[in-house]
């Protein structure tokens, strides 16, 4: 029998804008929480940010280091718009052609091939509670 050991996380990091600044989140701060898990070429993460801390137009931000397959699932407690935005340097925002509007509290799942080096799901409307899931492959 051959047990299958995983490798260590070696790079974990999630930076949310909340309108203003960024904020790097390690644990729980300001509202967002974010696990990490790295497994060979695969990396998941998730981001949440709750309704009370959504001024608006906040990114939950993913490092995914230019993994080229990009899967999203994105949940609200409301309806919201949103948009997949991607960067080269975690600075400068693009915004893609996938985006939604969720007339009510729901869930947008998709994938597309995005090449950057970090994703982010935006959401545009305020006061809307959002959890993103993040599954990213070379």
């Amino acid at each position: 029998m051959v047990f299958y050991t995983r490798p260590q996380i070696t790079e974990a990091r999630q930076l949310i804008y909340n309108g203003t600044n960024w904020v790097n989140a390690t644990g729980t701060t300001d509202g967002a929480q974010q696990t990490y898990i790295k497994d060979s070429e695969v990396i998941t993460a998730n981001g949440s940010v709750d309704a009370g801390s959504n001024p608006g137009n906040v990114r939950l931000t993913f490092h995914i280091g230019g993994r080229k397959l990009v899967h999203w699932h994105v949940t609200t407690d409301g309806a919201a718009d949103l948009v997949i935005e991607v960067s080269p340097d975690g600075t400068t925002w693009y915004e893609t052609a996938n985006s939604t509007s969720l007339s009510a509290a729901g869930s947008w799942d998709d994938w597309d091939f995005i090449g950057y080096e970090y994703v982010a799901v935006k959401c545009i409307t305020a006061n809307v509670g959002v959890t993103a899931y993040i599954s990213a492959k070379l």
